[in-house]
């Protein structure tokens, strides 16, 4: 009988596990690669939101509306002794110093469920004031009585101006939409799917009150926020900053602290001895207690002492536009 060539069970076994281990190695690939694809997706839009959101407050002006500008002047409650301003003008007696920071937010604006959130950032008198600009958007000087009066269309107009409607639907196919025609663009009554998923606010605050014209705009971009209730992400927790290690160490009376890790984005809402109001996203995060932590943040905290930590809930982005 001849012998013929071939392969020993052993081998077999051998080429299947090497081939096994090739298939799990690539197959780590694929979730890795979904997930850089929802970054980029995410990186992309943010930047088409960045250019697009500082055009619209060219547009409105937002910088010189006079609500905001009031605002960053001297928005009340209290946040400094009286002697530490003008009697007459209500500036500022350090003309070099910073305004106040004014968080411009139509949606936290409308939507807030209390006056407190309504005008202040987390709720938090004498914190950051929030106002709301564009003379169509606010409920007190609108134009349009539809604005007031017709819920539905409120909402469409603060949609228009602050959430970005991306990734539209089409009927791919007649059965999709019984009675439609192939091809037709839009379901029936005209009504398109848009995705509500990335919205924004902004931040506004003079580098110097001496010039009230020059005014820097940071741009705050959410995805997932609670458009029916904005400021329900927004925990303001009493801060220690550092500026020399970069922390800020945190803590908090409620049974439950603030939801924080890292790549969360945490705004400096001080406004005494002086305003601030920058943002930082945490880096590191370090458990000191059952109710105190303290966070590595980047960039670093500008001052050093007590103040305002306000975790900013669903913000995936921050971009200082400047007087641009």
């Amino acid at each position: 009988m001849n012998r013929r060539a071939g392969v020993t069970l052993l081998e077999v076994l051998v080429a299947i596990m090497i081939t096994g281990v090739g298939m799990l190695a690539l197959m780590t690939l694929f979730p890795l690669g979904a997930m850089e694809m929802a970054q980029s997706v995410k990186d992309n839009n943010a930047g088409h939101i960045k250019h697009n959101s500082a055009s619209t407050a060219n547009i409105h002006k937002i910088r010189l509306d006079a609500m905001v500008q009031a605002a960053m002047l001297n928005p009340g409650g209290g946040l400094t002794p009286a002697d530490a301003r003008d009697p007459m003008t209500g500036q500022l007696l350090n003309p070099d110093s910073p305004s106040y920071p004014v968080y411009i937010d139509p949606l936290g604006y409308n939507y807030a469920s209390t006056a407190a959130t309504r005008d202040w950032i987390a709720g938090q008198t004498g914190a950051v004031p929030r106002r709301v600009t564009y003379a169509l958007l606010n409920p007190a000087t609108s134009p349009d009585p539809q604005f007031v009066g017709n819920a539905l269309y409120r909402k469409q107009q603060l949609f228009r101006w602050q959430v970005f409607l991306d990734e539209v639907t089409f009927p791919r196919a007649p059965e999709d939409y019984p009675g439609l025609q192939q091809g037709t663009p839009s379901p029936p009554g005209g009504v398109f799917d848009r995705s509500l998923r990335y919205s924004w606010a902004y931040l506004a605050q003079m580098p110097k009150v001496y010039k009230p014209d020059l005014v820097d705009l940071t741009v705050i971009i959410y995805s997932g926020r609670a458009l029916d209730d904005p400021p329900t992400g927004e925990v303001a927790v009493a801060g220690v900053f550092d500026a020399a290690r970069g922390i800020v160490s945190v803590s908090w009376n409620t049974p439950s602290g603030p939801d924080v890790t890292v790549g969360t984005w945490i705004m400096d809402g001080t406004m005494v001895p002086f305003p601030r109001g920058s943002f930082h996203r945490v880096v590191g995060v370090t458990q000191t207690g059952a109710n105190s932590m303290d966070l590595e943040l980047q960039p670093p905290p500008k001052a050093t002492g007590n103040g305002v930590a306000v975790v900013m809930g669903n913000v995936v982005e921050v971009y200082f536009r400047g007087d641009y």
